[in-house]
């Protein structure tokens, strides 16, 4: 049987872990992957085969050999950005419908792709949101405005 979190949070640099430390003030279960401050391929989970939508919106997630349901996933990684490269939306369901523009995911006002419950940050939300949100800088920026609708 698949566990069954609120929250996932793909990603342990500055970004994940902002979103993390905004999560827990929110009092919002959640697990953070990655290793702190390593370049994404290398720190690929072990098992992470892919991410599906299930019928009812949650997110079906296989990691480390077992599965994870979740209700949102933040994907707050560094990397030359092209969504369709990232293994665990290309091994699932989601990939085919995110939109997409440039390789980039095309975001909402709160980082939102039109996945619900499935947010980008860092580099990712470049192309929506400015240059601005690939450095540390806008950490606060972003976790405030993904916070905002986390668990609403």
């Amino acid at each position: 049987m698949a566990k069954h979190l609120p929250l996932l949070i793909i990603g342990a640099g500055p970004y994940g872990l902002a979103m993390s430390a905004y999560a827990r003030h929110k009092n919002i279960e959640h697990v953070v992957v990655g290793k702190t401050m390593e370049f994404w391929k290398s720190n690929m989970p072990n098992g992470m085969a892919a991410c599906k939508e299930l019928p009812n919106g949650e997110l079906e997630v296989s990691l480390d050999g077992s599965t994870l349901v979740v209700d949102q996933i933040i994907l707050a990684t560094g990397y030359k950005v092209n969504v369709e490269q990232i293994p665990l939306l290309t091994n699932g369901n989601i990939l085919a419908h995110l939109e997409t523009r440039n390789g980039f995911p095309v975001l909402d006002e709160h980082f939102q792709s039109n996945i619900p419950g499935l947010f980008f940050t860092s580099m990712c939300a470049t192309q929506d949101f400015g240059p601005f949100f690939a450095f540390t800088a806008a950490i606060r920026t972003s976790a405030q405005l993904i916070g905002s609708t986390l668990g609403a």
